[in-house]
């Protein structure tokens, strides 16, 4: 894993530019016309979170109460500063891929509770940021590494394009079915997303609460892509490769180049919009991530215009 260097970021505030070079390399500015604000509610939201147990979450204090506003309501009953309020909407899309409206209040606490570790308590901040955060490591080789390893040891085990279609328990442990093939086994572990797990049939039925559970977890919509450049330009030119926008498509780009010089590679994010899918969803597709990517030259400095 590399460390993300710290430098300047860029904003796209209603399509127009703004390289900040008041913004860390979370790509949170630090110009005192939300500052003050941004402390106010970032620092309760941080201070919320350190009671709720990752374990339990239900077991909150207000549990109930937390969890029946979602994260937009207590955002506009704490702050009516339209740029925080467009900040923490680009930030909601970027971790969630999701509109602020659509996550509770609970989640979302539980979600900042859950960044932290043994030593240092998870904060709002932690979830995006590139210095101390979440975006501060990356994978060499990318993060599919993991799977494509463990598939390799484990050789035949490992049925690619069999989706599961039914589990059924049996005295002797469970069987699990897919189109072509039937696996006996001691024990199955169910290890999809909710919205997934649902459309297994399950014999006997899942108990009543999980089954439930399944059928309202909410899941966000997020597209990744990859512009690949000759060198990571932007490095010498003082900024991070971090950019952050409130209108087109490619919400959030952060720097994924594999190498110091060559080549350079800047991930874009295009996150949940107010149509409630990402705008890459909304618009005619087109070959190679096109409508995705030919956004990114909107940010100076960290792409080439």
């Amino acid at each position: 894993m590399r460390k993300t260097p710290p430098k300047k970021a860029i904003f796209l505030r209603h399509r127009r530019r703004c390289p900040d070079p008041a913004a860390d390399a979370s790509g949170l500015t630090r110009r005192t016309t939300i500052l003050l604000d941004l402390n106010t509610v970032v620092s309760e939201l941080d201070s919320m979170a350190t009671s709720v147990p990752i374990d339990a979450p239900w077991t909150t204090p207000r549990a109930a109460a937390l969890d029946s506003q979602s994260l937009e309501t207590w955002l506009e009953s704490k702050t009516q500063n339209p740029r925080l309020l467009v900040l923490a909407s680009v930030a909601t899309r970027a971790i969630f891929g999701a509109e602020p409206r659509e996550v509770s209040l609970l989640f979302t606490l539980f979600y900042v509770a859950a960044a932290g570790d043994e030593k240092t308590p998870g904060t709002f901040e932690r979830l995006f940021n590139t210095r101390n955060g979440a975006q501060m490591f990356r994978f060499v080789g990318g993060s599919q590494t993991i799977p494509l390893r463990m598939a390799s040891a484990l050789g035949p085990r490992v049925l690619l394009n069999q989706p599961v279609r039914s589990v059924t328990q049996t005295a002797a442990g469970v069987r699990v079915a897919t189109d072509s093939s039937t696996v006996s086994a001691a024990r199955a572990i169910v290890a999809v997303p909710p919205t997934l797990a649902v459309r297994i049939v399950y014999d006997p039925p899942l108990p009543p609460l999980r089954d439930q559970l399944t059928q309202r977890v909410f899941q966000g919509s997020l597209i990744k892509a990859e512009a690949v450049y000759d060198t990571p330009f932007w490095r010498a030119q003082g900024y991070t490769g971090t950019s952050i926008a409130d209108t087109t498509p490619a919400n959030t780009t952060f720097d994924n180049s594999r190498r110091k010089d060559r080549p350079g590679y800047s991930s874009a994010s295009s996150a949940a919009t107010p149509g409630g899918l990402p705008a890459a969803l909304r618009r005619q597709p087109t070959p190679g991530g096109a409508q995705e990517l030919r956004h990114l030259p909107r940010f100076p400095g960290a792409h080439p215009a």
